[in-house]
């Protein structure tokens, strides 16, 4: 299963998320003296772009929402403001769920919500191995914890 990863190729999700894990990509993005998820996305652009360059990746700007309503509040010893709900989702976006326990996010088809208001966040945007789009979220690891019933709109 596992192939050559250096070469200009695509990776499956399985992969994508065997290499975070691995290679622990989040870490120093979002830590302490870390960034942002801004930077871990574009870090993550960069990876997909450069090493793997089928993968057509680009860093977007995405809304996290959860209908349950908690505040999002950043995970111990990371330095930072935390995020405001104040993006509203746009008609028409796509939804997104975490697929659990890893860095990615994959579509659903789900009815928009209608009109709410969520947090500002950014991803890598990859097209995998399979030609399935998914959106790839070094910076999980900034929330403290996520509902479970939490979306993000593209």
């Amino acid at each position: 299963m596992r192939r050559n990863m250096g070469s200009s190729s695509s990776m499956s999700m399985a992969e994508i998320v065997a290499d975070y894990e691995v290679n622990n990509r989040g870490e120093g993005l979002v830590g302490p003296f870390g960034g942002d998820c801004q930077f871990a996305a574009r870090a993550a652009e960069e990876l997909f772009s450069k090493i793997h360059g089928l993968m057509r990746a680009i860093m977007v700007t995405v809304v996290m929402y959860s209908p349950s309503g908690p505040t999002l509040s950043l995970a111990p010893g990371i330095n930072g403001t935390a995020p405001v709900k104040d993006r509203t989702v746009p008609d028409g976006a796509k939804l997104y769920r975490l697929t659990e326990g890893s860095c990615v996010w994959t579509q659903y088809d789900t009815q928009h919500p209608g009109p709410c208001k969520g947090y500002v966040h950014y991803v890598a945007s990859v097209v995998t191995l399979d030609g399935h789009n998914i959106m790839v979220d070094w910076g999980i690891a900034q929330f403290a914890k996520l509902p479970s019933d939490m979306m993000m709109f593209v």
